[in-house]
């Protein structure tokens, strides 16, 4: 009888050992949990992307603003609702001025949050580190799957080129601007990054490489082709163009002219494109709510579509990662279209 106390109290001790040691490791577990931070992943994340320094800047400080907004405000194991709060507004943390405040309004500023955090997210979960917790968010400016620009109609965009003077040596760069957006749909962005040798003749065809949106080089499967009319107007701006300055992109294509010794023959800025853009909007009474400079581009897709260009095409086109964001310009097309209202009959 006393052996077998003995035993029972030998086996409830063990069993209290194990428990003691199961216990600590669960709770061992749950700081782990607790303590989990995102910034660790984030170098390794850009790591992995193709994004130019400045794009891998811009990713680095929200991305590590998100988490410090999550530790400021206790949030251990962020959730959809933590993020869209932190979306909104609603989560504060203290800037460099020793303020408490929360993500800007703008709408520009909360579409680019929920960009980089879908794509981190989507990287944590695929390297199995975090869930997805982003999945059915949408760009804030795009709500519905609508894109919040506007295009040019056909006659609008017309009127636009028939608009355009080529008498001298600024208005033919800033006609050259025009017709690259409404006959290729490229960016601001990817023709500040234009340079003299970006133009080549690859399989019969003149080409112009593009950098896209993000990426640190161009590539030769990355380009536009332009017509020989587009062509000889860049041509015609090259030879005319005496005073041309490179920089550590390379020789510039498009550059300032005047009689700023600062600026001139510089790599014209990428603000400075998107202004002479609007400008020669507003000179044809066509800048309105909508329709800013990027609606050039939009004018492109939407006309490719409308002119029965495969939408896969129309992607590899404008350079979209995702399909989903080409099939934006189908769905508002559509919706004009053939609208569901006029199809209803109660009769």
């Amino acid at each position: 009888m006393a052996r077998q106390l003995v035993s029972m109290g030998m086996q409830k001790k063990k069993m209290t050992n194990l428990i003691t040691i199961d216990n600590q490791q669960n709770n061992q577990n749950e700081n782990q949990l607790q303590r989990f931070s995102l910034t660790p992943f984030i170098d390794e994340f850009l790591y992995h992307k193709p994004y130019s320094n400045d794009t891998r800047t811009v990713y680095k400080h929200w991305l590590r603003t998100f988490d410090i907004t999550l530790k400021e405000n206790l949030i251990e194991l962020p959730q959809h609702t933590d993020i869209e709060k932190y979306i909104n507004g609603e989560l504060q943390h203290t800037d460099k001025n020793n303020k408490k405040t929360g993500l800007k309004q703008s709408t520009t500023t909360r579409s680019l949050n929920i960009s980089i955090l879908r794509k981190f997210f989507k990287w944590l979960e695929k390297k199995k580190k975090y869930p997805n917790v982003t999945n059915d968010f949408i760009n804030i400016g795009n709500r519905g799957g609508v894109y919040s620009r506007d295009s040019l109609s056909s006659g609008e965009a017309k009127t636009l080129l028939d608009s355009l003077d080529c008498s001298n040596l600024i208005n033919l760069r800033d006609a050259i601007f025009i017709n690259l957006k409404l006959y290729t749909g490229v960016r601001d962005i990817e023709l500040y990054r234009t340079n003299v040798d970006d133009i080549k003749l690859q399989k019969d065809k003149m080409v112009l490489l593009v950098q896209r949106k993000g990426y640190q080089a161009k590539s030769e499967k990355e380009f536009v082709v332009l017509t020989k009319p587009l062509y000889e107007m860049i041509n015609t701006y090259i030879v005319s163009t005496k005073n041309r300055i490179s920089d550590k992109y390379g020789m510039p294509l498009f550059v300032s002219h005047g009689n700023n010794e600062r600026t001139n023959g510089k790599r014209l800025v990428r603000r400075q494109i998107c202004r002479v853009i609007t400008k020669k909007l507003k000179a044809v009474g066509l800048k309105r709510g909508k329709v800013v400079g990027h609606s050039l581009r939009h004018t492109f897709a939407t006309r490719a579509i409308e002119q029965g260009i495969k939408i896969e095409k129309v992607q590899q086109i404008l350079g979209h990662a995702d399909p989903s964001t080409t099939y934006r310009y189908l769905v508002t097309m559509d919706r004009y279209k053939n609208p569901i209202e006029e199809q209803i009959n109660y009769e």
